[in-house]
Formats: structure tokens, sequence, C-alpha cells
């Protein structure tokens, strides 16, 4: 049995490098998977907001390409009324978005639910209207 270089080079790279460089390979990305828009910080820590809506989008923008995140989960609790606007500048940064909202059980127990990135409001809401939450 002969050995060619191909061979040779993947003995000398790590599990991770070889799939990488296969043309289908794994690829990491860094994920902020619970950002929350604008108006969280006032509705659930009765903080007001330092910045205005389209401030503080940016600032979560300019923080994405700085830490270079690539995907991004935006969720508030019950509601999705504030994730269009930050979506539209996370994505002009080519961040890829995945809107959701945080629903919490009777016990206490936080639930993140992120759906496809091209998934509207409209949508969102009716999966929480499905969920039985109808007034935020």
């Amino acid at each position: 049995m002969t050995t060619t270089l191909t061979d040779r080079t993947a003995m000398n790279t790590s599990p991770i490098e070889q799939a990488l460089a296969l043309p289908n390979g794994a690829r990491w990305v860094k994920c902020a998977l619970q950002v929350n828009p604008h108006g969280y910080a006032e509705q659930f820590r009765g903080e007001s907001p330092s910045l205005n809506r389209d401030d503080y989008n940016l600032a979560i923008a300019h923080q994405c390409l700085q830490q270079n995140i690539k995907v991004v989960g935006i969720t508030h609790h019950n509601n999705v009324d504030d994730i269009d606007a930050l979506r539209s500048v996370l994505q002009a940064q080519g961040v890829t978005v995945f809107p959701g909202f945080e629903v919490a059980s009777s016990e206490g127990v936080h639930v993140l639910g992120l759906f496809e990135p091209g998934t509207d409001c409209a949508t969102l809401n009716r999966y929480l209207g499905g969920l039985g939450i109808h007034n935020t």
C-alpha cells in the first residue's frame, strides 16, 4: 500500500482542519442567540433606555461586528414588535437573524423560540396566539 501526499497531509492535520477543508465541511460560526430588542430593558427591568431605538440597534450591530458574531437570535418576552427594526440593521451588516420570542411557564421556566430567518412578525404573532398569549 502506497501513501499519497494527500494521505500524509491528512495525517498531519486535526480532524477539524480536515472537515473544514472538505467542500461541504463543518464551519464554526460565532452566535448570540438571545439578543433583546430596544424595549426589553424598560419593559422588564424598569430601566430607562440610555439610547434611542436607532442608536441601540446600531450599537448592537457594532458589537456584533467587533465580536465577529455572524448569527443573532432576537427575542423578547411574549412580544415581537421591535424585531424588524433590529433585524434590518443587523442584516445590512451581513448578520443572519433568527427572529423569535421568549415565553415563561407558570413554573418560571423560560423558553426561547427561534424561527427561520425569513419568518415575519405577523407569523410570529400567530405562533404566540397559538400559545395562548394575546396580551403582552
